[in-house]
Protein backbone atom coordinates (compact mmCIF):
# COMPACT_ATOMS: atom_id res chain seq x y z
CA UNK A 1 0.00 0.00 0.00
CA UNK A 2 3.12 2.14 0.08
CA UNK A 3 2.84 2.88 -3.79
CA UNK A 4 -0.71 4.90 -2.91
CA UNK A 5 0.67 7.22 0.25
CA UNK A 6 3.51 8.27 -2.93
CA UNK A 7 3.19 11.03 -5.08
CA UNK A 8 1.57 9.82 -8.34
CA UNK A 9 1.82 12.02 -11.19
CA UNK A 10 -0.80 9.72 -13.25
CA UNK A 11 -3.36 10.39 -10.98
CA UNK A 12 -2.74 14.03 -11.02
CA UNK A 13 -3.11 14.23 -14.60
CA UNK A 14 -6.40 12.11 -14.29
CA UNK A 15 -8.36 14.34 -12.03
CA UNK A 16 -7.09 17.49 -13.60
CA UNK A 17 -7.72 15.94 -17.74
CA UNK A 18 -9.62 12.93 -17.40
CA UNK A 19 -12.60 13.82 -15.01
CA UNK A 20 -13.34 16.71 -16.66
CA UNK A 21 -13.10 15.24 -20.37
CA UNK A 22 -15.76 12.15 -19.40
CA UNK A 23 -17.89 14.71 -17.89
CA UNK A 24 -17.90 16.74 -21.25
CA UNK A 25 -18.20 13.83 -23.41
CA UNK A 26 -21.23 12.61 -21.20
CA UNK A 27 -22.90 15.51 -21.56
CA UNK A 28 -22.18 16.42 -25.15
CA UNK A 29 -23.83 12.92 -26.16
CA UNK A 30 -26.54 13.88 -23.82
CA UNK A 31 -26.94 17.16 -25.72
CA UNK A 32 -27.01 15.56 -29.37
CA UNK A 33 -29.21 12.75 -28.30
CA UNK A 34 -26.18 10.02 -29.13
CA UNK A 35 -27.10 8.27 -25.18
CA UNK A 36 -30.39 8.00 -23.74
CA UNK A 37 -30.35 9.14 -19.53
CA UNK A 38 -30.42 5.65 -18.38
CA UNK A 39 -27.50 4.89 -20.91
CA UNK A 40 -25.47 7.89 -19.83
CA UNK A 41 -25.98 7.00 -16.24
CA UNK A 42 -24.97 3.58 -16.79
CA UNK A 43 -21.50 5.13 -18.36
CA UNK A 44 -21.45 7.28 -15.43
CA UNK A 45 -21.31 4.29 -13.11
CA UNK A 46 -20.09 2.01 -14.92
CA UNK A 47 -16.65 3.30 -16.62
CA UNK A 48 -15.56 4.53 -13.02
CA UNK A 49 -15.88 0.99 -11.46
CA UNK A 50 -14.00 -0.35 -14.75
CA UNK A 51 -11.17 1.70 -14.84
CA UNK A 52 -10.53 1.02 -10.83
CA UNK A 53 -10.48 -2.30 -11.52
CA UNK A 54 -7.87 -2.35 -14.51
CA UNK A 55 -5.80 0.30 -11.95
CA UNK A 56 -6.23 -2.31 -9.32
CA UNK A 57 -4.83 -5.52 -11.30
CA UNK A 58 -1.85 -3.50 -11.56
CA UNK A 59 -1.20 -3.69 -8.28
CA UNK A 60 -1.32 -7.36 -7.78
CA UNK A 61 1.85 -9.61 -8.63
Amino acid sequence: MAAVAEYSPGMLTAACLGLPATARVLRRTRQEHLLTAQQTAAAAGWGPLMAAAAIGVLFFH
